[in-house]
């Protein structure tokens, strides 16, 4: 119930131009000059229907210019307003798709694996999580293998911050024209902008790795802290109830 109290007051002006409509339609009928249709006369639809005792030019004309006037604020703000919302969060899906695709390419070419059609598997968390941690070359998982390679390579590792860096672009671009007015997913859009942004001044040092690794095994793993291992993509879930 609060979470729908909260979503109805961040709707306000939906609501509102609802029940502005609804109500110049039913001020509009009662000030009508034409009678009232026969079926309902007598009903009780028919009696709240009479025109007022005096004033029902001025309330017509009232009631059909707040009409009008809802109609174009829809036809010229709202609608196009949605539709552009929803171009832009089609493309922040895309953008993350790509994201997640090219660096699941990285890192498991950083594991030994060259098989890049693996790709589409590794999307998923519970194949992510039982290819990474299975059992590698000296005693290691693929994952350890994986973190050893950004150490060592460090072109391999750019070409990660690179792609956090492109989707760091491509969310800022979101919410610079988008208004995310519910305020636990505006906390979470700057809290995750900060740890992309964070991200470009990951060194190839064992703490950046760490750090790095510590990223990439939350966003494919599905790890939280707080909750453990999760099958939600918190993201993705972000990017669509934009």
């Amino acid at each position: 119930m609060k979470k729908i109290i909260g979503k109805l007051c961040r709707n306000w002006l939906g609501v509102s131009l609802w029940m502005i409509s609804l109500a110049s339609i039913v001020v509009m009928l009662k000030a009508s000059a034409d009678p009232v249709i026969e079926g309902i006369a007598g009903t009780w639809v028919g009696k709240a229907l009479r025109p007022f005792p005096v004033g029902n030019q001025i309330a017509f004309d009232l009631s059909i210019g707040l009409l009008v006037s809802v109609f174009f604020y829809v036809l010229v703000v709202a609608v196009p307003g949605h539709r552009k919302r929803l171009r832009i969060k089609r493309h922040l899906l895309r953008q993350y798709d790509y994201f997640k695709r090219d660096c699941l390419l990285q890192l498991l070419w950083a594991s030994g694996g060259l098989d890049s059609s693996l790709v589409d598997e590794l999307i998923d968390r519970d194949a992510f999580r039982a290819y990474f941690k299975t059992r590698a070359s000296g005693g290691m998982d693929r994952w350890n293998v994986a973190e050893n390679a950004l150490q060592s390579e460090p072109e391999r590792l750019a070409r990660l911050l690179d792609q956090l860096e492109i989707f760091r672009v491509e969310l800022e671009f979101t919410l610079t024209t988008i208004d995310v007015d519910d305020p636990d997913m505006l906390r979470f859009a700057r809290h995750l902008y900060q740890v992309l942004k964070q991200g470009s001044k990951w060194r190839a040092d064992y703490d950046g790795v760490k750090q790095v690794s510590n990223f990439f095994w939350s966003v494919f793993a599905g790890w939280d802290i707080v909750n453990g291992y999760t099958e939600r993509d918190i993201v993705l879930e972000f990017i669509e109830n934009l």
